[in-house]
């Protein structure tokens, strides 16, 4: 016998080399499909969350770093809304709150321009605004003018 590879191996590791290319970009595809489709929805999913049971205590520490700072409280955005993410409100208060202002810094070092990326203009409150409990729209408190219809 010589030492030559039978017929099926050589057979096997061709159509092995045909395949292994289209085999890596369907795992690539697949990976990416379920990366950006499902856990990266999760992972929103828990960053709300966060932003919503977190939300009275990181309130209180803005309120209170905007009492001993002596800054407009009524610029700044609340916490604690089940639709908004933490980086969106951190990205709100980065230039109003030094400890936002450094969560914002850390985060945007980490995936650069995230919270400017994460910014949702349309959900939250400011702690001068309220909520009309019949119509849903927002209103400022000392005028009582509606700032954003639902």
């Amino acid at each position: 016998m010589s030492n030559s590879q039978s017929f099926w191996a050589r057979f096997r590791t061709r159509v092995v080399q045909l395949f292994k290319p289209m085999w890596r970009l369907f795992t690539a595809f697949l990976f990416y499909q379920v990366w950006c489709g499902y856990v990266f929805r999760i992972l929103i999913w828990l960053d709300q969350g966060m932003n919503t049971l977190a939300g009275p205590l990181l309130n209180f520490a803005l309120y209170l770093e905007a009492k001993i700072r002596g800054t407009n409280r009524t610029l700044i955005a609340k916490f604690g809304f089940a639709d908004e993410t933490l980086s969106s409100v951190f990205g709100k208060n980065k230039k109003l709150s030094l400890w936002c202002g450094w969560i914002a810094w850390g985060l945007d070092k980490i995936d650069r321009g995230h919270t400017d990326l994460a910014l949702e203009r349309d959900e939250g409150l400011f702690f001068g605004q309220k909520i009309d409990p019949e119509t849903s729209n927002i209103i400022d408190r000392k005028t009582g003018k509606i700032i954003r219809q639902s």
